[in-house]
């Protein structure tokens, strides 16, 4: 690890690896911000490895399984998700986040040298589980 960095982890989709290989992270509003009724583009990291898997287990499984049945897939089968290891510049800009707990959000644009791929989760969708939350 290069001096003066901050190790921040992120949580996505595994078919969101190549691009984001080859391009970084870039702040938008994806279907989990618009329901939320987020305005402005944001990338959104976790304090620490921790808190990544625990909201993978918690809150941001249940938004995976959600926004799945949503969108009309059929959530029987398995999600794998990556949990990226991002390593920011001291003075990279970056904000507390209010939802959830060791969630710091950045604005900017995270370029691919800050990332690497840290681990590979496999989440079950369960079409039962997901009714019973309505």
């Amino acid at each position: 690890m290069v001096a003066n960095t901050k190790i921040f982890f992120h949580v996505t989709d595994i078919k969101n690896l190549p691009n984001i290989k080859r391009v970084g992270l870039i702040p938008r509003i994806g279907n989990f911000s618009q329901k939320a009724g987020v305005k402005n583009p944001v990338m959104c990291l976790f304090k620490t490895e921790g808190y990544a898997i625990n909201a993978v287990y918690g809150w941001l499984g249940e938004e995976y399984q959600l926004n799945y049945q949503d969108e009309g897939i059929d959530p029987a089968g398995k999600l794998k998700l990556a949990i990226l290891k991002i390593s920011l510049p001291e003075n990279f800009p970056l904000e507390d986040g209010k939802d959830a707990d060791g969630e710091i959000i950045s604005k900017q644009k995270i370029p691919k040298q800050y990332i690497s791929q840290h681990l590979e989760l496999t989440l079950t969708l369960d079409y039962e589980w997901e009714k019973s939350k309505r």
